[in-house]
């Protein structure tokens, strides 16, 4: 899974099994669950959980929701903190290409996910216009998530 550096309110799904019978594992609670993430050379960042309202429900830091027990039984919602995806740099001084999120809960196996960071898709703002005799200018957003304005 690929995310674009700077993304906010990112939702992941985990399908949870049981630790025992290997049947997924339903009815699992965000009291439950510890959640982390560890961007890498980096160490593992405690994510704090919370329950979502419903499996619809607007994206929540650390928010947790079981989507259908009946009919995907075990699939759950995670909704991952926005400084798991932010630009940074490792120990080494390059650029944090990859976040390693798990998620484990009592009774079930672990389950992790690797997400590859990239660079977001650099596209031509808006023109500002002409107003009072202020020059037009371009807007660009530059990778590392500065604006430049470049007058025409």
């Amino acid at each position: 899974m690929e995310v674009p550096y700077g993304a906010t309110k990112q939702s992941l799904y985990f399908m949870l099994t049981d630790s025992t019978t290997g049947a997924r594992k339903t009815g699992v609670a965000h009291t439950a669950v510890t959640g982390s993430y560890c961007r890498n050379q980096g160490s593992r960042v405690a994510i704090t959980m919370a329950n979502l309202a419903a499996a619809n429900s607007v994206w929540a830091s650390g928010g947790w929701e079981e989507i259908d027990a009946v009919n995907q039984p075990g699939l759950y919602r995670f909704d991952v903190p926005n400084a798991a995806f932010t630009f940074g740099t490792d120990a080494d001084d390059q650029p944090v290409t990859t976040v390693e999120v798990t998620v484990t809960a009592t009774g079930a196996h672990s389950e992790t996910k690797e997400i590859e960071l990239t660079y977001p898709i650099i596209t031509q703002g808006t023109i500002g216009a002409t107003i009072n005799n202020q020059p037009t200018f371009t807007e660009h957003t530059m990778l590392d998530g500065t604006v430049r304005k470049d007058y025409l």
